[in-house]
């Protein structure tokens, strides 16, 4: 019984950690992970579906970034943007 509680509460810990010092970004070509600039729970998970082409410059800077490269590597349908 102990056991099975020191379990969870490793579990518990480990995902908290990962929630304050990760983003998860789901967008048209897929999914991706990124490493925040300061450990909070702002913008743990982000839905890129369905972005205009400016909406990303209001989020932080690690998914700003990430955005702006799928842009540049790829202008045209990769994301799905809204003319």
């Amino acid at each position: 019984m102990i056991m099975k509680s020191i379990f969870f509460i490793t579990v518990g810990a480990l995902g908290t950690l990962a929630a304050l010092n990760l983003h998860f970004v789901a967008y048209d070509g897929g999914a991706t992970v990124l490493v925040k600039e300061s450990m909070t729970l702002d913008e743990t998970i982000v839905d890129a579906r369905d972005w205009g082409p400016f909406e990303h410059l209001t989020h932080a800077a690690p998914i700003r970034g990430f955005i702006n490269d799928r842009l540049i590597n790829d202008p045209v349908g990769h994301m799905g943007l809204k003319p």
